[in-house]
């Protein structure tokens, strides 16, 4: 997504940096190297934002978490599975049994932990926040959070509808085969990105039974004013690895980033387009 955004504006107001992980290790070991570039980068009183695509939207929370970051303000996740990617009510009972057995040979097999965490993201939020909480309660104060989906799977959506990726195309695939021939069977709700369903992906408000920053902050009030899920119109043609090449979440992404405050006040003077093609949900359906 760098070079969509740099493409938006050359007089952008932000310094851009990247950060690069390897996917198969833990989510943990993943969040502290990146606690560990932010702090040697030194910013000093200078505003930090995170944007994380997929597993480095949790990668980017779990940092928040783990060590105190002052300097970071607003943590923004498009197409993350913040609640993990495949619930217990998608999996059947040999699904869940492999995933299991899988988590207890990870230490025979380390390079893909990071592969199983995206099953268990929901507890390692949570341990992490209750482990938080008892360490530093306030180290959340003044920290601001967004999810953005990529919503290309919906309800409207017909079977023979072009994909926008290949890669996506074959994990489709992939999955309609599984389900054919095997009794281990990954179902996604719409509305989804092909890997990832928005309410998976959603922070705010919370899905029942998940547990997010918003659970620690000091009333439901504060977690609305501080907590956003949203959408621009162009997401719905976008699946979980073309949306970080649309321009049009590029640009909601850039006002939400320039916004003081996380509702339609702040962030639709930073937008170009039409104030209708954004949607500030507060829950999806």
């Amino acid at each position: 997504m760098l070079p969509t955004i740099q493409a938006l504006d050359v007089m952008s107001p932000f310094d851009l940096w990247t950060f690069d992980y390897d996917y198969r290790q833990s989510l943990a070991t993943s969040a502290d190297h990146l606690a560990e570039a932010i702090e040697r980068r030194a910013f000093g009183k200078r505003r930090v934002d995170i944007v994380g695509h997929s597993m480095g939207g949790l990668v980017a929370r779990l940092a928040v978490l783990r060590r105190n970051l002052p300097m970071v303000a607003r943590i923004v996740t498009l197409a993350t599975p913040n609640h993990g990617t495949i619930s217990g009510e998608q999996l059947n009972l040999l699904g869940q049994m492999t995933t299991l057995g899988l988590r207890r040979l990870d230490p025979v097999f380390p390079r893909a932990s990071g592969i199983m965490d995206l099953t268990n993201a929901n507890s390692i939020i949570r341990n992490a926040l209750k482990e938080m909480h008892k360490v530093e309660p306030g180290r959340l104060d003044g920290k601001t959070y967004v999810s953005i989906p990529a919503q290309y799977f919906h309800t409207k959506r017909q079977a023979g509808d072009r994909l926008p990726s290949m890669l996506m195309g074959s994990v489709s695939l992939g999955r309609k085969l599984l389900n054919m021939i095997s009794s281990f069977r990954v179902t996604l709700r719409p509305v989804h990105d092909g890997i990832v369903e928005e309410r998976s992906n959603q922070l705010h408000p919370a899905p029942v039974g998940s547990s997010n920053e918003g659970a620690y902050m000091q009333s439901r009030d504060e977690a609305g004013s501080r907590m956003l899920h949203v959408t621009h119109e162009a997401a719905e043609a976008c699946d979980h690895v073309t949306v970080v090449g649309s321009r049009e979440v590029a640009v909601l992404l850039r006002a939400i980033l320039l916004a003081d405050s996380l509702d339609e006040t702040g962030v639709d003077p930073f937008l170009e387009e039409p104030k209708g093609l954004v949607s500030f949900r507060p829950l999806v359906k």
